[in-house]
């Protein structure tokens, strides 16, 4: 595919361009497109197209959903990947769980990562 294809040193400032244009289009669109390009995205590649549009707003200034997008998919997958090294592999339980928290709750969730004793500590409310 041409995402596929996108992959390489310049894959973020691709995806980044592409996610900028999508920005003021249609929400469901972009959120689709932007599901798709992170799938196909490095580590390295997502960390850049993310500071991209952390730094984006829309057109006629409002937030840009897709930059919140980045912002929420990026703390899902590093408090998962802490969860996993602290505690070992994640139950299906806790997976759905992260992949439903809002914003707020992966902050406290990642604050608590650092001192509880058990995966349980951590996800409890």
């Amino acid at each position: 595919s041409a995402l596929a294809a996108a992959r390489g040193p310049n894959a973020a400032e691709r995806v980044g361009f592409v996610l900028r244009a999508l920005s003021d289009a249609e929400h469901d669109l972009a959120l689709a497109f932007a599901s798709t390009a992170v799938d196909v995205m490095t580590e390295d590649d997502w960390e850049r197209a993310r500071e991209i549009m952390e730094a984006r707003t829309r057109s006629d200034g409002r937030p840009n959903p897709l930059a919140e997008y980045f912002v929420e998919r990026g703390e899902r997958r590093v408090l998962s990947k802490q969860l996993a090294l602290r505690f070992g592999a994640l139950p299906d339980t806790a997976i759905a769980r992260i992949a439903a928290a809002d914003a707020e709750t992966l902050e406290r969730w990642a604050e608590r990562v650092l001192t509880a004793a058990t995966l349980d500590d951590v996800l409890d409310d």
